[in-house]
């Protein structure tokens, strides 16, 4: 009987650590959308544009956009080049002034006639 209960118990000690494993896998897995959205944002925080628009293309994958600019200060070219803000993409024009601020989500599309806001969403949430 003795023998039988330390034969369980290294099966036991055999199979604690693989199902630890597999759960942890499983929450990483379950919850990977979430940081991968906030990564993403705080990537995006960090960058600043302001630009005059010369060109937009989408990529091939239909999820990616790229808009091309010369910077209204130093003149220089600028590019975006971001996935999903398909709304911004729809909405600008060549010759659209493009601008986001360090620090913000917040990207503003400007014309003669319009200011435009896009939010910054991710998995259909605003992320601020």
């Amino acid at each position: 009987m003795v023998k039988q209960t330390k034969t369980n118990w290294k099966k036991l000690r055999i199979y604690i650590p693989g199902l630890f494993s597999i759960a942890v896998v499983i929450y990483i897995i379950m919850n990977q959308g979430n940081m991968t959205c906030e990564s993403y944002a705080q990537e995006f925080r960090n960058k600043e544009y302001y630009m005059i628009i010369k060109n937009k293309n989408k990529y091939s994958d239909d999820r990616h956009i790229y808009i091309e600019g010369e910077n209204c200060i130093n003149h220089k070219r600028e590019e975006f080049a971001e996935s999903g803000q398909y709304n911004l993409y729809e909405q600008a024009k060549i010759g659209d002034t493009l601008k986001k601020q360090k620090g913000s989500t917040m990207v503003l599309l400007m014309n003669k006639k319009n200011r435009l806001e896009f939010k910054y969403i991710c998995k259909g949430k605003e992320i601020l």
